[in-house]
């Protein structure tokens, strides 16, 4: 079963599948580290795992070195998408990276 994430703004981001990150419409976005941190599918650091299902980034820290990217998994089939949900207050010093 698949994990669904959603932007801070309410909107679905995507979904998770064996620590594998896809777009609602089932692209391969990036990974998650045991860490709860979240790199993008280019090896680039997105942010971490926030209320289980958001994902942020602290704007007063240091970004991490880039990584090397992993190879692009076999794309799942997509769940359902999920209904929106209502926006979060935001959350000072922290920045929603899919929310641009």
């Amino acid at each position: 079963m698949a994990n669904h994430l959603f932007k801070w703004n309410g909107q679905p981001l995507g979904y998770e599948v064996n620590g594998r990150l896809f777009s609602t419409d089932g692209e391969y976005i990036g990974w998650f580290e045991g860490d709860g941190s979240v790199w993008g599918s280019d090896g680039v650091y997105v942010g971490e795992v926030v209320d289980g299902n958001h994902i942020l980034r602290q704007t007063n820290k240091i970004q991490p070195i880039n990584k090397i990217p992993k190879i692009s998994p076999i794309q799942p089939i997509s769940p359902i998408q999920p209904i929106p949900r209502i926006p979060k207050i935001p959350k000072l010093g922290w920045h929603d990276p899919y929310d641009d």
